[in-house]
């Protein structure tokens, strides 16, 4: 961090000057200026002015109350909204002037006294503002100047203003949708216009909802904040025009979200179909929450006005989920990240979280606790946030809403001083924020207009709105002791507490508090009973430890308590994911040293505990617990991060142990998790890279699942660790992670520079990718000189060597005494699906072979020869990801003569494996072998049932049924009856007569057969038409 951000604040009146990259200025409340004041942003910017004492004036505006008293470079050093002398500020300056401003607004007239410093002169001027009353006890709710400001507010956004990017600020317009408001007439015309202008064309919706329309930046934030504008729109006034547009938006939104329900600033490559693979979302680096959570939003307005698609309920289910589960454990982050502790919100993701799980039972306590973060959030988190802290005050205030009017009141006292300061003298507001990376202060945020933020918040008592309330069933709602505890998390300072109330504050259910409790102890002295009762609550052998469990598990991080190494590797395997996740990180922090004892524990659990990414696990999604256990073992600190290490522990807990471990953490669905083993990628052997295969192809063609941005760097190393074996499958796969990604971060650059390590033998892999054809393609858009280095080193080798293919064949032949069937030895140690096609490349006759081009044909059943001779036979063995493919061949003598029936009638349906007659392709509990004696389709679950028609007349029974022709099949077939259906009472019919109606081309024949219906006397019975290789009796045919 800079010096300057946390030197001592300068004195302007001697001297001081205003440091150079200090630049921040803010909006001075309703006096028609604004001043720069001292911050520190070295704490991320909360409270970041507390150090200051002086205000430095920058703007004047005309016709402002300052206007005529006050010019730029002005000081204000003290303020004072009562009868009494201003004094010089001895707090923060800006909430100086806030009191102040608010108690001489309470007051008729409104008179603010300033203590004006110019050119070395001090005195006491007085501004005249506006009265607008006291904040009441209850504001927001029935508060006079609440109201007037928001009256006043909608009517300046109305007359001034436009509704600023996405027009996100018609929902000023709809909040006061209310008869408090003379000009409601107005507000909607306005409000509809604005919607209606939104709507698209028929064959724009069409392209929406079939996934056709743009999805590149920033195409997400515009649909979103539309879409909630619009389903807010429509919820209010019902609008049809408005309708298909919210259908269309849902429907796209819901197709481009990714398997987690997270969208990022770019919508998916692929449309999501609910399988298990995957495709990446089209955009730099990853999910971004701030625009995801309001596509959930969005598409849950979008269903409450009706949008019924099996697609939307399904986002809505996997989003919710996604993001329910960081409960507990902090406020959502940035991306497809770890929870975020250090703050209670992070960019309104803590409020906007409570609204997009109110109302629903599942979710209950995670709502909760993000209204407790929302509320906790209070004037500390408020003015901070990445890039600005816009939608922190758009959303944090709506979450708390969630939690009922007292906690509503509560936060509004909290932030009311912030409120004042951002309204301006003409009723309108600016957006201020001491955000790093931010955009300018002013009247907006990158074209959000800050009057949105301020009018929802004061229009939170009119529930106007889904976002403000409206339909709440107050589930959420927080108690008393909740909202103190909310208000004793926000003010919260581990610094000021006593160890052992440090102790005690490792049980708060804030995740903050918790962190920064641990971290006080760390540098606290200890005593032995204080580290028992630590480690006591940490193993919580009896439950009861509840919130401290979580706050002593970090402590023991903290404070490297390597004592309690074994405890912590035991607790990874406990119930509890977030134990696990915790305990994981604690045993990050040790030295690998202290972790060595417990090695072959660690990674017995990681591989035990692996888990696919997909389907994802409602419940951690992001498998926190295995990604902070790979850290602990690969990460800083780790057990192998380099040859040596890894050495030393495959001697100490074996080469499967180790090479399992390491699988599971290349395939774990985060890449930051995926990135812990780059290092270890590096230091491959050639053996190595073989037993790795399938993980280093992967890790190169494929996305990670989740949180890109971390993986680039270990995607390179694995395409590396191949390149210097000169394995075949790298090739495609680096061209396939290229043409499925935009590059960002240089993996591009990266994969292009390794693919002319390959030289000329990046044109040998079969079937030939066309890589010269690539480069070509890629001599633009910013990998000019890398493509054409590839280009370069192609030309220049004129002897290639030969490509490694981790697929081979050993060898193909026909068992003994069994001339037309052959088995092919083989293997991938890449672990794809191996298939297996079959073609006659020299001989008389034609051949046809069973099964062919599927994974079973590596051991053919029969083949269909058309003349008895000799023959050259290959075998072409490719797989599932389609990279490479290798071939042998083979001289055999076949003998003329077609194939069994069987196999024959499964030729006819190529799109199905019927190799095994025991299978069950079509799954409706009639295996192949029956479906071809019955005539039955095998690929249809409808078609497993031979009897069409069964009638009863004059005690004979008459039943038509199908059956493949007995002259193909070489099958009899008769009629059985019995009175009970128990086992070993079934008689053959000797008097049924079975007589062929007809006979399809396709050897079906559609039979009828009569028999008795039985005595008079029985009570029930039963018939059934059996076949087989021959009659169990005379009679049948």
């Amino acid at each position: 961090m800079p010096s300057f951000l946390s030197a001592a604040p300068p004195d302007l009146t001697s001297g001081g000057t205003v440091p150079g990259n200090l630049t921040t200025t803010w909006n001075l409340g309703a006096t028609g200026m604004r001043g720069w004041v001292y911050y520190d942003t070295s704490n991320g910017g909360i409270n970041a002015s507390a150090e200051s004492r002086q205000i430095q004036v920058r703007e004047v505006e005309a016709g402002s109350p300052a206007a005529g008293t006050f010019q730029p470079d002005d000081l204000i050093l003290g303020a004072s909204g009562t009868a009494a002398a201003p004094v010089l500020f001895g707090i923060d300056a800006r909430r100086g002037l806030a009191a102040a401003i608010a108690d001489a607004e309470a007051q008729t007239p409104a008179l603010l006294k300033l203590i004006r410093w110019r050119s070395g002169t001090q005195s006491v001027v007085t501004l005249t503002l506006r009265t607008m009353g006291a904040y009441a006890s209850t504001a927001p709710y029935n508060c006079p100047k609440s109201e007037k400001i928001l009256l006043e507010g909608v009517d300046f956004y109305h007359d001034n203003e436009s509704s600023g990017r996405y027009r996100l600020g018609v929902m000023s317009l709809l909040a006061a949708d209310d008869d408090f408001f003379p000009d409601r007439a107005l507000y909607r015309q306005k409000a509809r216009n604005e919607a209606r202008a939104m709507t698209q064309s028929a064959s724009f919706l069409d392209d929406l909802r079939n996934y056709r329309a743009p999805t590149g930046y920033p195409i997400p934030w515009q649909r979103c904040h539309e879409l909630i504008v619009l389903a807010e729109y429509y919820l209010l006034t019902g609008d049809s025009q408005v309708f298909p547009t919210i259908e269309a938006l849902a429907i796209n939104i819901a197709k481009g979200a990714s398997h987690f329900g997270t969208v990022a600033h770019s919508l998916r490559q692929g449309v999501y179909d609910g399988s298990d693979s995957y495709r990446p979302v089209n955009t730099g680096y990853g999910p971004v929450n701030s625009v995801g959570m309001p596509c959930l939003l969005g598409v849950q307005l979008a269903k409450r006005c009706g949008v019924d698609d099996p697609l939307v309920d399904e986002m809505i289910e996997r989003a919710k989920a996604f993001y329910a589960s960081y409960a507990g454990r902090g406020a959502i982050p940035y991306g497809e990240h770890d929870p975020y502790d250090p703050r209670h919100e992070n960019n309104g993701k803590s409020g906007l979280a409570a609204v997009v799980l109110d109302n629903d039972p599942n979710y209950t306590e995670q709502g909760e606790f993000f209204v407790m973060m929302a509320l906790a959030s209070g004037d500390r988190d408020r003015d901070v946030g990445h890039t600005g802290a816009f939608f922190n005050y758009l959303w944090a205030p709506l979450g708390v809403q969630r939690g009922g009017p007292p906690a509503v009141q509560e936060y509004f006292k909290q932030v009311s001083w912030l409120l004042d300061l951002h309204r301006r003298w003409d009723g309108g507001f600016d957006y201020d924020s001491y955000s790093e990376n931010r955009a300018p202060n002013g009247s907006e945020y990158y074209g959000f207009r800050m009057s949105t933020a301020m009018l929802l918040t004061y229009a939170i008592p009119l529930e106007s709105l889904h976002v403000t309330g409206r339909d709440s069933t107050g589930g959420l709602a927080l108690g008393t002791s909740e909202i103190d505890e909310c208000l004793e998390a926000e003010d919260y300072e581990a610094s000021a507490r006593t160890t052992s109330e440090l102790l005690l504050d490792l049980g708060s259910w804030s995740p903050k508090v918790r962190l920064q409790a641990s971290r006080e102890l760390a540098g606290r002295s200890l005593d032995s009973a204080m580290l028992r009762s630590i480690r006591s609550r940490a193993l919580d052998a009896n439950g009861s430890a509840g919130y401290a469990r979580y706050g002593s598990i970090q402590t023991l991080g903290e404070i490297r308590d390597t004592d309690m190494t074994g405890l912590l590797v035991s607790l990874l395997e406990d119930d509890d994911g977030y134990v696990r996740t915790l305990a994981a990180k604690a045993l990050h922090l040790f030295a690998g040293s202290h972790k060595v004892p417990y090695r072959e524990d660690m990674l017995t659990t990681l591989v035990s505990r692996h888990r696919p990414a997909f389907p994802a696990d409602p419940a951690d999604p992001l498998q926190f617990d295995q990604a902070a256990l790979i850290t602990a073992i690969f990460g800083g600190g780790a057990l192998a991060n380099n040859r040596t290490e890894m050495d030393a522990l495959i001697a100490d807990v074996g080469s499967d142990l180790f090479y399992d471990a390491l699988k599971v953490a290349s395939r774990h669905p985060s890449g930051r998790a995926r990135g812990r083993v780059r290092t270890l990628y590096q230091a491959l052997t050639a053996a190595e890279v073989d037993l790795l295969a399938g993980e280093l192809v992967d890790m190169v063609a494929l996305e990670a699942p989740a949180d890109r941005m971390f993986s680039l760097d270990v995607r390179a190393e694995a395409m590396n660790a191949m390149q210097r074996s000169l394995v075949a499958e790298a090739v495609p796969a680096a061209m396939q992670a290229m043409d499925n990604s935009n590059g960002w971060g240089g993996l591009h650059d990266d994969l292009l520079t390794t693919l002319a390590g390959y030289g000329a033998s990046s044109t040998l892999v079969t079937p030939d990718p066309d890589v010269v054809a690539f480069a070509q393609r890629y001599r633009t858009g910013g990998t000019e000189v890398e493509a054409q280095a590839l280009l370069d080193a192609i030309a220049a080798d004129t002897n290639p060597s030969p490509l490694y293919y981790f697929k081979q064949i050993d060898s193909v032949a026909p068992p003994p005494g069994e001339p037309n069937i052959f088995s092919v030895a083989h293997f991938d140690h890449a672990g794809g699906e191996s298939i297996f096609t079959w073609r006659r490349v020299r001989g008389r006759g034609e051949l046809v072979f069973f099964p062919n081009g599927t994974a079973d044909a590596d051991q053919i059943r029969y083949v269909s020869v058309g003349e008895t001779g000799t023959y050259e036979v290959e075998v072409k063995m490719s797989d599932s990801r389609g990279f490479t493919e290798v071939t042998e061949t083979l001289h055999v003598d076949l003998v003329a003569g077609p194939a069994p029936d069987y196999f024959e009638w499964a030729m006819g349906y190529p799109a199905l494996d019927l190799s095994d007659p025991l299978g069950d392709e079509d799954g409706d509990r009639t295996d192949n072998r029956e479906e071809w004696i019955w005539g039955l389709h095998p690929g249809e679950s409808g078609s497993h049932q031979p009897i069409r028609q069964t009638a009863v007349a004059g005690g004979q029974i008459t039943v038509q049924y199908s059956r493949r022709s007995p002259s193909l099949t070489g099958k009899v077939f008769w009629v059985e009856t019995s009175t009970t259906m128990h086992e070993g009472s079934w008689d053959p019919d000797l008097t049924a007569t079975h007589q062929v109606l007809q006979t399809g081309s396709d050897g079906v024949q559609l039979v009828e057969v009569s028999f008795p219906a039985g005595g008079a006397a029985e009570r029930a019975f039963f018939f059934r038409i059996a076949g087989g290789d021959e009659f169990p009796a005379t009679g049948g045919n």
